[in-house]
């Protein structure tokens, strides 16, 4: 690990169910309460987890601002005001190389729709409609609102893509190519086509009126939310304030024959969290935030993982699902913003409702140093990752 440079967060900024940025997003999590309501979403009535009207708003005067967004997916849309956010945040010069690494899973997925649609309807589309569409539209969309001129990389690895770009960013400053990045991820998936794709595997009709998104729950209660996060994260950094260490990081792959890719034993979550604990020197772990999708299979298998790993000496759990329901691609990075919210306010919230599991976690007494966070995707892929809070 010494002949690594050290990797820090040295900012974020994010939007989402839980508020218009971070701060909002900070403020939910001290007063916890759930995002999640019935919508009508093109006609179609289903459970999701929508903007707050604060980030709405802010999303509105954006493209009240800049006209020409108006042709801009909302993920994309998102994508822009959590980076300018992090950099803002960071005290970042936009003289220095800056790179952008963004991650969704669907991409510009209400664009796309609207587009097709109109294509059925008159045989035409937009001239604009294959460039806007694209995913590598939303890190170049980024990168041009920021006035940067570093590398942009848009990526998709299904619903780790957050803690995929946070990790491809480790891999470029420690390779020596960029010193800087803002990387996270993105996703607007709440569309009638997207929540009939979730329905039609059968995890997306939560038999729960309270807490309607249970991960853990020992049911399918899978609830569609929309949001972005995205960190400065570099090698050496300015910014005044803590910063966050990200000490490890493990990726893993496996090959399923399941819907979503993950076996009932999670063989990716299980390597994924060992070579994320190897790379970070095998520290204790203080607590973990889970993937826990809300779905029976995925759950399980993160448990499963869970116990293999850590035996009898499981870490407290938590999620922040039940809040703001499952964002897909942007998961694990709103995810992070969470963890990073528990290492500066020592604190976490348990689940409100009872859920299944062989051994909740041991609680542990002190100071919480280190959190490890999971990630996985369709196709049978993880990511684990662990951060601590450098020194003041």
């Amino acid at each position: 690990m010494s002949q690594f440079p050290r990797i820090e967060i040295a900012a974020l900024g994010s939007i989402s169910p839980l508020g218009a940025d971070s701060g909002e997003a900070e403020l939910a999590y001290q007063r916890p309460s759930c995002r999640i309501g019935r919508r009508e979403v093109e006609g179609r009535e289903s459970w999701a987890a929508e903007l707050s009207p604060e980030a709405e708003a802010r999303l509105n005067k954006l493209v009240a601002e800049q006209p020409k967004y108006r042709e801009l997916d909302r993920s994309v849309l998102f994508a822009i005001l959590a980076a300018r956010e992090a950099l803002e945040r960071s005290c970042w010069s936009k003289d220095s190389q800056i790179g952008v690494l963004i991650g969704s899973s669907r991409g510009a997925t209400g664009l796309f729709e609207h587009n097709l649609r109109q294509f059925d309807r008159t045989g035409r589309v937009r001239p604009h409609s294959s460039p806007t569409t694209t995913l590598g539209n939303i890190s170049s969309a980024v990168g041009r609102d920021l006035a940067l001129d570093g590398v942009q990389i848009s990526h998709s690895v299904t619903c780790s893509s957050a803690l995929h770009a946070i990790g491809n960013a480790v891999a470029w400053i420690r390779g020596g190519l960029c010193q800087r990045f803002l990387a996270g991820a993105a996703e607007a998936p709440l569309t009638a086509f997207t929540l009939a794709q979730m329905e039609a595997l059968g995890i997306a009709k939560s038999p729960w009126e309270e807490w309607p998104c249970r991960p853990l729950g020992g049911k399918n209660s899978f609830v569609l939310g929309e949001g972005a996060a995205v960190f400065a994260i570099g090698a050496e950094t300015s910014a005044a304030g803590p910063k966050y260490i990200i000490e490890g990081i493990g990726f893993a792959q496996e090959i399923s024959q399941s819907p979503s890719g993950i076996s009932e034993s999670g063989q990716a979550f299980q390597l994924a969290l060992q070579r994320a604990l190897e790379h970070a020197g095998s520290p204790q772990i203080d607590l973990i935030i889970l993937h826990a999708p809300g779905t029976a299979l995925g759950d399980r298998a993160e448990l499963e993982a869970l116990s293999a790993v850590f035996k009898s000496d499981l870490p407290p759990i938590t999620s922040n699902k039940f809040l703001l329901g499952h964002t897909l691609g942007a998961s694990g990075g709103l995810s992070l913003e969470y963890a990073i919210n528990i290492l500066k306010y020592q604190r976490y919230n348990p689940f409100p409702y009872e859920i299944v599991t062989r051994s909740e976690g041991s609680y542990r007494s002190g100071r919480i140093e280190r959190i490890l966070l999971n990630a996985a995707g369709f196709g049978g892929n993880a990511v684990s990752l662990v951060l601590s809070k450098a020194g003041e």
